[in-house]
């Protein structure tokens, strides 16, 4: 009878942690999907963006003082909580670890739709740029369907949030395409969309860069279930249409004005 007992609490015990499993599947939002591990020389632009002792998004350097990440990364406003590590592939250790001195939100970000879902991060010391941390040039035109692109972040694998970043290929869709496939959720203007076959970003790449020609054409914001076969494109926030609205939101953080 106790060994009765014992299978019968082995065997609901399975069968929660089974459901437990299939619930997190439902709810995970934006990881890389069937890409590689990669080393940050080859993205050394890529930011780790954590908040007290946990990974939450990533970023993109634009110059030693300033980051740009997804505004859905920092809309909680605790900035004395948030800190980067930039230069290492490993978002727990190594690189440079500096503190977040202040953030510039997005005036309309909208949390319903994901509107307008870029922000901007000072750190509260200038980063030493080097071969393992470098700038990215900002797009000024977003880039023609199937363009080749890349995205790279330490979101979910699978169940596990690895330690070592990754990275993996994708192609642009364009606009009119990728909005055939958000009806009735709707896509807007402020966004583009990346897509390969089985492949994808996902939840803890939030916020990091989407890259085109050398250029950040894209800031990983929402997407489909990509626990599931990728079959919808993830959806980014649109560099080139937040052009001049990033430039106007680095010029006043770095002449110390403070703005959530």
């Amino acid at each position: 009878m106790a060994m009765y007992l014992a299978l019968l609490a082995l065997l609901l015990t399975t069968a929660s942690l089974l459901s437990a499993r299939e619930l997190f599947s439902k709810r995970v939002g934006s990881r890389i999907v069937n890409g590689q591990e990669i080393d940050i020389a080859l993205v050394p632009w890529q930011v780790a963006l954590r908040r007290l002792d946990r990974n939450r998004c990533g970023g993109s350097i634009y110059s030693p003082n300033i980051v740009i990440t997804a505004a859905h990364c920092v809309s909680d406003k605790k900035v004395r909580q948030y800190s980067v590590r930039a230069g290492s592939s490993n978002a727990y250790e190594g690189g440079q670890f500096i503190a977040v001195d202040s953030i510039w939100l997005h005036e309309h970000y909208y949390r319903i739709t994901l509107e307008n879902d870029i922000a901007v991060v000072r750190l509260a010391e200038p980063l030493e740029l080097g071969t393992l941390v470098q700038p990215i040039r900002l797009a000024t035109q977003s880039p023609p369907n199937e363009a080749p692109a890349y995205v790279s972040g330490w979101g979910y694998t699978g169940y596990l949030i690895p330690d070592y970043l990754h990275g993996v290929d994708l192609k642009i869709v364009s606009y009119e395409q990728c909005k055939k496939y958000y009806t009735p959720r709707g896509l807007f203007k402020d966004m583009i969309c990346a897509l390969e076959r089985w492949k994808d970003a996902c939840w803890g790449d939030c916020g990091g860069p989407l890259v085109s020609n050398g250029e950040l054409v894209g800031i990983v914001s929402w997407g489909s279930d990509c626990t599931k076969p990728v079959k919808q494109p993830g959806v980014y926030a649109n560099v080139a249409y937040f052009h001049d609205w990033l430039l106007k939101a680095i010029e006043s953080l770095e002449t110390n004005l403070t703005h959530i």
